[in-house]
């Protein structure tokens, strides 16, 4: 047995509940073949048992503040204490964790960035599990990530992959995954991944995930839109690959109805700002589209955004 390694055996009775303090039910559903996966570690098996239990807890909160104090408990003084062994050893298993296929089939672990001036702080972990709760457990209270679980409308989840698959580094990320770690609404997530793209281009950004986590305060994109860099509308098509068509918003709902109701294969993918329309994306059949020759073809007044300014 490894030096850092518990036998299944002391695992399953540290969790038994005494004989004295029987209760019927123990509110812990982990995937089964978690344990029975000879390709974990017993202590990486015990620290993903830990992460469970621990967010059972946070879905029986009464409330938001309840929810983000318990998330700040997810830290490795706790993994410290539950294992017995040493903070620094733990950080050193978790790191280890992130970028192991093997976890990273049951779940995603993402590690909160500490600031150059509070190194010794607590590290502070976020675990993303790819499986759902059953629904006999009671929630008093659900966080804005649990409601859109499962219910991401078609429309955006479509948006947010487009920026996922054009963001390299959020490979083997998804719009659930990301709202889960988020905690926000689908609509503010497009806010953050336009955001995002357009940081990456114009600097070097080392985390990028904790980038787009600082660009969001309360499960709101924190920022406003300021004002809005255009590009002549007769551009070439080739150079307005990644732009924006800003159309009224009005306009852009009476053509989506329309399309509807004619039931076309047509899709419009958009981001909704004030009155505007940022339209990012039209298919037919799944085929990509040219936004610019549809609108001119439409004759719909148009457009085009290279770039949107924010303030906060």
């Amino acid at each position: 047995m490894k030096q850092d390694s518990f036998s299944d055996s002391s695992f399953k009775t540290s969790l038994q509940v005494p004989q004295s303090s029987f209760v019927p039910f123990f509110p812990l559903n982990i995937n089964g073949n978690i344990f029975a996966d000879p390709l974990l570690t017993d202590l990486q098996k015990v620290i993903i048992a830990i992460a469970q239990m621990h967010r059972l807890k946070i879905s029986y909160a009464k409330t938001e503040a309840e929810q983000k104090e318990l998330l700040t408990e997810i830290n490795s003084s706790m993994f410290s204490r539950a294992t017995g062994k040493h903070r620094d050893h733990i950080r050193r298993i978790i790191n280890a964790m992130q970028r192991d296929e093997n976890v990273k089939k049951y779940l995603s672990i993402y590690i909160v960035p500490r600031s150059n001036v509070h190194l010794n702080e607590e590290q502070i972990f976020r675990f993303t599990f790819h499986d759902s709760l059953p629904d006999q457990f009671s929630v008093k209270h659900k966080s804005k990530a649990e409601m859109f679980a499962g219910k991401i409308p078609f429309h955006y989840e479509e948006l947010i992959n487009h920026y996922l698959h054009d963001m390299k580094f959020f490979q083997g990320e998804t719009a659930h995954s990301l709202i889960e770690l988020i905690g926000c609404e689908p609509a503010e997530l497009v806010k953050g991944l336009l955001y995002l793209k357009q940081q990456t281009k114009r600097k070097e950004i080392k985390s990028p995930k904790g980038y787009l986590l600082s660009s969001f305060e309360n499960g709101f994109f924190k920022y406003k839109i300021n004002n809005y860099n255009l590009a002549p509308a007769n551009s070439e098509s080739k150079t307005t690959k990644d732009f924006l068509f800003k159309i009224p918003l009005a306009q852009m709902k009476a053509v989506e109805l329309a399309h509807k109701q004619q039931q076309s294969n047509f899709r419009f993918y958009y981001l909704t700002e004030n009155d505007f329309a940022l339209i990012q994306k039209i298919t037919c059949g799944g085929k990509a589209r040219n936004v610019q020759n549809y609108l001119t073809r439409e004759k719909i007044p148009f457009q085009v955004v290279a770039a949107v300014n924010y303030e906060q």
